[in-house]
């Protein structure tokens, strides 16, 4: 259960459709802060994710628990968490176990949110109230010729002169509240270099083909998945694997849902990237499949046509084109998308009109490549 106290607080400085998304990540920042950490490493985690909950980050795609295990890693890095002489201590690991995801992607999405808070260590704004007194950012002030100093270490005719003003801090100066909530979200890189890949996606024994081509830095299976969910048009509400040869590659499943679907044979798309699966530079097209919903069982072909080295590049996905809309999710498959379109298109169809209030009115040859490079504009998933 999630603390309520002061959490409606926390809650008005997020917008409405993403809170949520916020109850989610800090019920899981909570847990963990109260299993391993302390109060005041929960207050910080809180304010860590109030700044980055908002709409530009992408926060409201991927897992929450790998959200979460981010946050508190940043706050643990701000704050020496992994440092032996600190208390409390927790290692790296022991932080991605306790919110159920890798290391890797504990990084990943942890550098995401240090690059857009710009995060440093001892930063004063998410530092944990007992470590302010000995946290010599938090002793700067601005002085009136325009100086930043400590204000510890100033003449002692200055600082009569300060305490006489009125401006002479008894304590550290610890961040007004208004202060961390205005954090401003540093931009992300907008281009870099590396290995990029174009690749065509296409939806199996969809006639006419429903297809799309996407350029993607190179990034985990994990971040190609939510590319392909936002690309085809799918709502990520089901299961999903990528099959190469008899190879699989599937999510972990959270901790209370371990064991619940069969991932021995498999391995996870948190941990294997796009470059440790295919060869650079290659001539020739490098095949996989992406099942995404075993009960509708929508399978895809995904052909990587291009592995260039790339220097200053967009660091985002881009989609270049595509044909068809995406059917819709719970249809049936491929073959009950196909009887949905003969029951919407025939007002005379027994189920027509059954089939209109469930799905409403369908144009099967709809795709605006613009929306879906509005969403990648939104967040940038490369790792």
């Amino acid at each position: 259960m999630v603390a309520t106290d002061n959490l409606d607080e926390f809650l008005t400085e997020i917008p409405e459709e993403l809170q949520t998304r916020f109850r989610d990540i800090v019920q899981i920042t909570d847990r963990v802060c109260q299993e391993r950490l302390d109060g005041e490493y929960r207050e910080v985690c809180r304010r860590l994710l109030v700044c980055y909950c908002q709409p530009e980050t992408g926060i409201e795609r991927g897992k929450a628990e790998s959200w979460a295990a981010g946050i508190v890693y940043e706050v643990g890095q701000v704050n020496f968490l992994t440092d032996p002489s600190f208390e409390p201590y927790v290692k790296s690991d022991e932080v991605a176990k306790a919110c159920g995801v890798s290391v890797a992607t504990m990084h990943n999405k942890g550098k995401n949110i240090r690059d857009a808070l710009r995060l440093n260590r001892l930063d004063p704004d998410f530092c944990v109230t007992s470590r302010l007194e000995d946290n010599p950012l938090a002793w700067m002030m601005e002085l009136p010729n325009g100086m930043i100093a400590d204000i510890r270490h100033l003449p002692d005719e200055v600082r009569q002169k300060l305490n006489l003003a009125g401006m002479l801090p008894d304590e550290p100066i610890q961040p007004l509240v208004s202060d961390w909530r205005n954090r401003k979200l540093g931009q992300p890189p907008v281009t870099g270099s590396g290995l990029f890949y174009t690749l065509k996606i296409t939806l199996k024994e969809s006639q006419p083909p429903i297809w799309r081509r996407v350029r993607v830095p190179n990034c985990l299976l994990a971040d190609l998945h939510e590319v392909i969910q936002v690309a085809m048009g799918w709502e990520n509400y089901h299961l999903h694997e990528f099959v190469i040869g008899e190879e699989r590659y599937q999510p972990p499943p959270p901790d209370d849902m371990a064991g619940m679907w069969d991932i021995d044979d498999s391995e996870s798309t948190e941990e294997v990237a796009l470059s440790d699966l295919v060869p650079a530079p290659t001539k020739k097209h490098f095949r996989m499949n992406y099942v995404y919903d075993f009960g509708d069982g929508w399978e895809h072909t995904i052909v990587i046509e291009k592995v260039e080295q790339l220097d200053d590049a967009p660091l985002m996905p881009i989609c270049l084109e595509g044909e068809r809309a995406c059917p819709p999710e719970d249809c049936g498959g491929i073959w009950g998308y196909e009887e949905l379109l003969e029951a919407v298109k025939d007002p005379k169809h027994p189920e027509h009109a059954e089939m209109i209030e469930w799905a409403g009115k369908i144009n099967p040859e709809d795709f605006d490549t613009a929306k879906v490079n509005a969403v990648f504009k939104r967040w940038q998933s490369a790792g």
